[in-house]
């Protein structure tokens, strides 16, 4: 508060106060207002010290900063010992891995941080720091300098590279209750539905358009050969380098259903090819009530419905499929490169027969002691079906892996890249070096929770 009257300004938001958090109503109202209010402000105060808020502004009232050491030489001059780069302490700070305050700094149209040594502003065009008496030009934001900054120098971005971005810097979060995963990012995730070409989403995987931007006319036209439906297949193929423990509380299929602690989220949205044609996969939805919502149904509420309570976590697609087994093999073996659990896929022909090295989510599938035997495991072909392998054309899909959980639900558990190269092909009819006449696909209906 005393900040704010320094500043002159009449208002102040604080989220844990002006959000009441003993009322879900209050609290699914404000929620979605998030963006405009970080959006609208003046200024945002950023506390990058201490552990938790009591521990209050440094430099302000009775939290005093850390003294600049310094020291007097011949001569009577006096030496003062840098005080770093401010942005190397607010990225150090508990501020910056909290989930909350991600969507709070990169809404904000300004930011002043405090730090233990000393305060740093940065808004969309320049910024400063109170060790640093640089000549404004020089901090001015410009497209080769950027990289200076804290925040991305057109704010939070407009198209699918920008949102899977954003997604990954986020899901290294944490949060003190889980349940709020999504709940933290809605600010960020209105920002791309607002956009000239919307990016919706569903449990926080983007629903991609089939648009690009023109170069030679600056606008954005139709380019690529897939629908909505297919631009949230391409989106399904995210994966953790590293390993993760499942959150419950959102589907399995999604980012948001898994946390971890060391690597990061690869949402690889252009290097799949299913971009080169379509997938021939149908996705539908389910109600909280346990009925049936087909696609075309959903996506012509886009933007104009909150699914968040009307949706349960099912998502139902009818694809082509095949039975996994996955063996822990070592260097030498079957001629792997290193060691870990590989996938086989039975009666494959040429290149998809060989063994294909197996990222799984949790830990324990990466051990050599885990035993597979027992577990039924489905692989989950996205990627096109029909374009042809040629010498001037490879074709890479992602399989996505899921086990059993029930009669008639299964999970999320792993995934591999499936690569067919021209010179694995031997001995195959070339009108036959497809997806569709490599693998063994049965397609049938899957229910992922």
């Amino acid at each position: 508060m005393k900040v704010t009257k320094k500043l002159r300004y009449r208002f102040l938001w604080v989220d844990r106060y002006c959000i009441r958090q003993d009322d879900p109503a209050d609290k699914a109202r404000q929620i979605p207002l998030m963006g405009l209010i970080y959006g609208l402000a003046e200024v945002t105060l950023i506390g990058a010290a201490g552990t938790d808020p009591s521990y209050g502004l440094p430099g302000v009232g009775r939290r005093h900063r850390k003294p600049q050491p310094r020291a007097t030489v011949a001569g009577g001059r006096t030496l003062l010992w840098d005080l770093g780069d401010p942005k190397e302490l607010i990225e150090k700070a508990v501020w910056s891995t909290r989930g909350w305050t991600y969507q709070e700094a990169l809404l904000s149209r300004r930011r002043l941080a405090f730090s233990d040594r000393q305060v740093y502003f940065e808004c969309g065009t320049m910024y400063c720091c109170e060790a640093s008496d640089v000549l404004p030009d020089i901090t001015q934001k410009t497209e080769s300098l950027y990289l200076a900054y804290l925040y991305p120098l057109h704010t939070v971005g407009r198209n699918a590279h920008d949102f899977t971005q954003r997604v990954s810097e986020y899901s290294k979060r944490r949060f003190g209750n889980p349940a709020d995963v999504l709940d933290g990012l809605q600010g960020i995730l209105r920002f791309f539905e607002q956009g000239e070409q919307p990016i919706y989403n569903l449990f926080g995987i983007p629903i991609l358009p089939p648009v690009a931007m023109s170069k030679a006319q600056g606008e954005w036209v139709k380019t690529l050969p897939r629908s909505l439906s297919d631009g949230f297949l391409v989106a399904l193929c995210w994966e953790i380098l590293g390993f993760a423990r499942r959150r419950s509380m959102f589907p399995s299929w999604s980012w948001a259903g898994w946390e971890y602690d060391e690597g990061f989220l690869s949402m690889a949205t252009t290097s799949i090819d299913v971009l080169k044609g379509q997938t021939g996969i149908t996705v539908a939805l389910e109600s909280t009530e346990g009925q049936k919502m087909e696609w075309c149904e959903f996506e012509a509420k886009l933007g104009s419905w909150d699914y968040t309570h009307s949706l349960s976590h099912i998502l139902t697609i009818t694809c082509g499929t095949f039975d996994v087994q996955i063996k822990y093999l070592t260097k030498g073996d079957e001629k792997v490169q290193d060691d870990g659990p590989y996938a086989k896929i039975s009666n494959a022909k040429g290149a998809a027969a060989r063994y294909h090295r197996y990222r799984p989510l949790i830990e324990a599938d990466e051990s050599p002691d885990r035993d597979w035997s027992r577990t039924s495991l489905v692989g989950v072909h996205i990627g096109p079906l029909d374009v042809e392998i040629t010498n001037s054309r490879s074709l890479t899909s992602f399989i996505l892996v899921a086990e059993k959980m029930g009669e008639n639900c299964w999970k999320r558990v792993g995934q591999f890249y499936l690569g067919i190269y021209k010179n694995n092909l031997e001995g195959v009819d070339q009108h036959k070096r497809t997806v569709k006449h490599l693998l063994p696909l049965i397609w049938k209906e899957i229910r992922l929770g």
